[in-house]
């Protein structure tokens, strides 16, 4: 959704436009988390545990929730009320035939501020 949202910013007004065009591109979830946490070490194929921890050295360069808020802090001031719609997986209850409760996963479509959308995602890194 932010991606999406990112690319369509670049064709809407001019405070848009600028806005986004500060934003780094990413293409894929990979990319993006390459952008948010440290470079994975030389030899290594994954990012180090210490970056996903947050425990990491950020004296050279920030790392997480600090870089995600650099990054993303600017767009939030400037187009955080901006309405996006995205899909996400709801936990549904219901009654099953015989009276007991059963519970599915169901995709649903939401409309919400991209400052809801980021501030959701910096929770969860």
């Amino acid at each position: 959704a932010l991606k999406n949202f990112l690319e369509g910013a670049k064709q809407g007004s001019a405070v848009m436009k600028i806005t986004s065009m500060n934003c780094p591109s990413f293409t894929s979830l990979s990319s993006f988390i390459d952008l948010i946490l440290h470079p994975i070490e030389e030899g290594k194929v994954m990012h180090n545990v210490k970056c996903l921890k947050q425990e990491c050295d950020q004296s050279q360069r920030q790392c997480g929730r600090t870089r995600f808020g650099e990054i993303f802090d600017p767009l939030i001031a400037k187009l955080g009320e901006t309405k996006v719609e995205i899909f996400q997986h709801m936990k549904i209850v219901y009654s099953k035939p015989d009276g007991s409760k059963g519970t599915k996963w169901e995709l649903t479509k939401a409309a919400v501020t991209l400052e809801a959308l980021l501030t959701s995602m910096r929770e969860r890194l």
